[in-house]
């Protein structure tokens, strides 16, 4: 029973929106899957890479220099709200040349780091599935494990989504605010895990 928990959990944590699933599809649409897996799998094994290390370690850090994540929230937010910017302004499906590329499997996985949803999502499993053995380091590469085949799954239905959407959008004008929603969406998204927190704080 706990074993399903923690897979009903990474279900729910990966498939509901937020600033991975925003610029996963986003991605999709308008640079294709085959060049948006990069971005997928550096998502999918950068998660997992920020859960690890959490249990060996940065939730001490954090634990008794709260002033560290608390810049680093900000930073990351920054960042993103500017990501969301950038995708707002996008007006055309990545077919020309004069266009950005998209991001790749670095950019993915770095970008676990600055999400504050995904740093709640790694405390909150760390502290409330710590069901598999009594040492954290155990608890945190079985997590990761589950991680890694859950949001494969789920973060690339995002993706296999964007591509289907993208069949539909045959003209600039639709692109534009397709674009202009996503970029919405991911700032949304980015505010309310950073609200969210600080209503738990």
């Amino acid at each position: 029973m706990e074993f399903f928990s923690v897979i009903l959990f990474a279900i729910v944590s990966t498939l509901t929106p937020g600033p991975n699933n925003a610029l996963i599809m986003g991605s999709a649409v308008n640079f294709g899957v085959k060049r948006s897996v990069p971005l997928l799998l550096g998502m999918c094994l950068g998660f997992p890479a920020l859960i690890l290390v959490s249990g060996f370690g940065v939730g001490v850090i954090l634990r008794y220099v709260p002033e560290f994540y608390i810049y680093m929230k900000i930073i990351g937010s920054v960042y993103l709200l500017y990501l969301a910017y950038k995708i707002f302004k996008v007006r055309e499906v990545a077919s020309s040349s004069t266009l950005q590329q998209p991001l790749g499997f670095l950019h993915g996985a770095a970008f676990q780091w600055i999400n504050p949803k995904s740093w709640i999502v790694a405390a909150s499993a760390m502290s409330s599935f710590a069901i598999f053995s009594e040492r954290t380091e155990v608890n945190a590469v079985i997590l990761s494990a589950i991680f890694i085949v859950v949001s494969i799954v789920c973060v690339g239905s995002w993706m296999v989504a964007g591509h289907l959407i993208s069949g539909f959008l045959d003209t600039e004008n639709k692109v534009v605010w397709f674009n202009r929603i996503m970029g919405i969406l991911l700032a949304v998204s980015v505010l309310q895990a950073f609200l969210i927190h600080e209503g738990r704080g």
